[in-house]
């Protein structure tokens, strides 16, 4: 029994089995599994020459709404699964966009932090900087400390 052979199970599950959880986001959306992965060998295939190794996960990307087929799946690790999720904040900056996490990441600044400041409506600019801001509550403004 294989590991892939869970991978392949679960993928068609999500797809086709209205009993899981996961159905909700991938087969009541419309989300199907494309006819050549219906057999395990093509799957088991393409998921070797396509980089698997134990511990990563199958992503659909680069179209998160997709369906599974070989020109819209990779193999992923948690860290690229969370950074394709449906719920994430983009924030396009200087001509980049990356979500929350991947900003917090790349310039050192706590995730919650920028979360914060998006949310306060913040542009980008200003929630993405090192610098500290206050809060005057009697001018109901910021500034810089």
């Amino acid at each position: 029994n294989h590991l892939l052979y869970s991978h392949w199970c679960n993928m068609k599950n999500r797809c086709y089995n209205k009993n899981v959880d996961s159905y909700a986001y991938c087969g009541a959306n419309g989300v199907i599994v494309c006819r050549e992965w219906h057999e395990f060998k093509p799957f088991y295939d393409w998921a070797i020459k396509n980089g698997w190794i134990e511990g990563l996960t199958l992503d659909r990307f680069p179209n998160i709404h997709g369906n599974y087929e070989p020109n819209n799946c990779r193999w992923a690790t948690d860290e690229q699964q969370s950074n394709n999720r449906r719920n994430n904040h983009l924030i396009e900056y200087q001509g980049e966009t990356l979500t929350i996490a991947q900003w917090s990441k790349k310039l050192g600044i706590d995730n919650r932090l920028i979360q914060a400041r998006i949310t306060k409506g913040w542009p980008p600019e200003k929630a993405l900087s090192n610098i500290k801001y206050k809060y005057d509550i009697n001018k109901k403004q910021s500034f810089v400390a």
